[in-house]
């Protein structure tokens, strides 16, 4: 299973796509970030069972609903790209070899959400 993050529709290449694991790792981060936002955690338990977060749909209804849950997964992926928060999965720390894959495709996102901030 994986999932993906998708930025814009209008843009080729605007999709961060990532094994399931990584994806709900950095769900569960940004759910953190939100400082226990009930709206922020629904959007972000609801990409995970759907493995995908469709930020340009967001942004359509709400801009500010948009702006907030990039600010929770641009905390999410900052930490992660750190190595500030290990990922788990059912319970169990992911070994280091994991760990580092993480690192890097949290490196990753945040490149594409620097992108993305620059055309907002």
């Amino acid at each position: 299973m994986s999932g993906v993050i998708s930025f814009s529709r209008a843009e080729r290449g605007r999709m961060w796509f990532a094994a399931g694991w990584c994806f709900n790792g950095v769900l569960d981060c940004a759910i953190s970030c939100a400082d226990a936002s009930p709206e922020i955690e629904r959007i972000m338990e609801q990409a995970k069972h759907l493995n995908g977060l469709h930020l340009d749909l967001l942004g359509e209804r709400d801009r500010s609903l948009k702006e907030r849950v990039l600010n929770a997964i641009e905390c999410a992926a900052g930490r992660g790209a750190r190595g500030e928060y290990l990922v788990s999965v059912e319970g169990r720390r992911l070994p280091e070899g994991d760990q580092h894959l993480y690192r890097q495709a949290m490196a990753e996102l945040l490149s594409l959400i620097r992108r993305e901030r620059q055309e907002l």
